[in-house]
């Protein structure tokens, strides 16, 4: 049964002041604010006219108007009470009584049952949705319109607005710009965003750079809504429930929808915001070679540089920020000249001098191809024995049908054959894992061998700039221990930067 409208509600609670010849001093409504709270911008303005006797009694429609919580609906009529004002109800009896009492409290403990099941019933239904692939909500994201249809609502491509999505995603990934460059080109083109204004914000730009419901699979029951202990402010909230964390992802339930940009371009994006993220220079005072990429090997922290009061600066782990006073006695910090200089020359000595490199590669791609050929023998292994068992249950079939075996000959000999299947199916599983785990190295050494041999022609009077890039481009993380620095290095990345024809354009490259 859909209830009255504040309107429809007003209008009878002016009715009843008429008919028993009431003056009506104010109104007081929170259109809009849940039940369950109690800060609420009417309710506080009542409660303070209430104590300056501003009236002589107070009329209320029914006790769910007042608070759908039966402690805070309990709290007002009390505080309004011992102001010596007179709280009536349209349809219960006077709270001043027992039996008024009595009928309030178990009203006003009904109307919060029936919240809670409300919003079971409303959270529960909607669950169901998703899981049918019916979109739930009408907010669409930016390149999309929400449709409701007669078999559940759904989002459709909105062609306009998808031609800017691959826009961004182009300019982002393909022309190696920035957000803020990305929103300079849109508003060099005169592309406005959709909620107005004449320029996109970097942070409109990058919700549509991590929004995975372009790739054509959305989300429901992503976020978990809770009531912050402590509120940002004391701005009156009309919900309970205002703040928001992400859920497990394993509780994401996946609605397709129709994609609009290619999963890999999509991944390229993320992996090039996570380098961005790694080597932004914002917050930074000074430029550092090697910032960004160490990791304190003995603890796993992040080492950043600082200066010491003699002004001489050092990698130090974040550990001894972190935990300060350092409790582990974590000793992790260099001086930076000391590490840029070690690490550098030893790079550089590997750009010019790859052949230890080259042969260290060629030894992984032959380990891997061993193990890929030994999976691949058990994998044929397997599938010949799979065969065989469906071959043989074919053949007793036709033995079978033509009368030569009775209905428990078949059973005796097909006994243990389902369970030989599985445990085979189950032994194939494993093996397409092993497969998948093992990915062959995507370039072969010769190829990084000459992309290392066209690098070593830009070391010389490089730049601190460009020595930052060729680093940015190969090493992924450099681990400091006490008496060694390992370098994880990226050997795909060059590769594809020479496949471009992009050696040396480090300031526009794609990581």
């Amino acid at each position: 049964m859909n209830e009255k409208t504040i309107e429809s509600q007003i209008a009878e609670l002016e009715n009843y002041c008429k008919n028993n010849q009431l003056v009506i001093v104010g109104k007081y409504a929170d259109n809009g604010y849940s039940g369950e709270i109690l800060a609420r911008p009417d309710l506080d303005r009542l409660r303070d006219d209430a104590k300056s006797k501003s009236f002589e009694a107070v009329l209320i429609h029914s006790v769910d108007r007042l608070s759908r919580n039966h402690i805070h609906a309990g709290l007002v009529i009390e505080e309004l009470q011992k102001g010596g004002l007179e709280v009536i109800f349209l349809n219960t009896p006077p709270t001043g009584t027992p039996e008024g009492r009595l009928l309030f409290d178990i009203q006003s403990v009904v109307a919060q049952y029936e919240k809670e099941k409300i919003k079971e019933r409303t959270r529960r239904g909607r669950i169901h949705k998703a899981k049918k692939g019916i979109i739930v909500g009408n907010s669409a994201p930016y390149g999309y319109r929400y449709v409701k249809g007669d078999k559940g609502s759904s989002y459709k491509v909105n062609e306009e607005e998808a031609k800017v999505v691959k826009l961004i995603f182009d300019l982002y990934v393909n022309k190696s710009l920035s957000t803020r460059g990305v929103s300079r080109e849109l508003y060099q083109r005169g592309v406005k965003p959709s909620k107005g204004g004449i320029r996109w914000a970097t942070s409109s730009l990058n919700r549509v750079l991590m929004n995975e419901s372009y790739t054509g699979t959305t989300y429901y029951h992503k976020t978990l809504c809770y009531e912050p202990v402590k509120p940002k402010s004391d701005v009156y909230k009309r919900i309970k429930n205002t703040g928001r964390k992400l859920r497990p992802k394993e509780e994401w339930i996946p609605i397709q929808i129709t994609p609009i940009i290619d999963l890999a371009i999509f991944e390229q994006a993320q992996r090039r915001r996570s380098l961005n993220l790694k080597f932004s220079q914002r917050n930074s005072h000074h430029s550092y070679l090697l910032s960004g990429l160490l990791v304190h090997g003995s603890c796993g922290y992040r080492m950043h540089a600082y200066f010491t009061r003699n002004r001489n600066p050092y990698y130090r782990c974040s550990e001894r920020i972190i935990n300060f006073p350092v409790q582990s006695g974590c000793k992790g910090q260099i001086r930076v000249d000391t590490l840029d200089s070690l690490v550098w020359n030893s790079l550089s000595d590997v750009i010019c001098h790859p052949a230890p490199l080259v042969s260290y590669l060629r030894k992984i791609r032959d380990g891997y191809q061993k193990r890929l050929n030994v999976t691949k023998k058990e994998m044929a292994t397997v599938d010949s024995s799979l065969n065989e068992l469906t071959n043989r249950e074919s053949l007793l079939s036709k033995d079978y049908a033509s009368g030569l075996l009775s209905t428990d000959q078949v059973a005796t000999l097909m006994n243990g054959t389902e369970q030989r299947r599985k445990t085979l199916l189950d032994e194939r599983a494993v093996l397409e894992e092993k497969l998948k785990e093992n990915n062959s190295p995507s370039d072969e050494p010769i190829q990084i061998k000459r992309s290392l041999a066209k690098l070593s022609k830009l070391l010389k009077d490089i730049s601190f700039e460009k020595k930052r890039e060729i680093l940015k481009l190969i090493v992924d993380k450099i681990f400091l221990y006490e008496d060694k620095a390992v370098v994880n290095l990226n050997l795909i990345s060059p590769q594809k930067m020479l496949e471009n024809n992009r050696v040396g354009e480090f300031a526009s490259l794609t990581f």
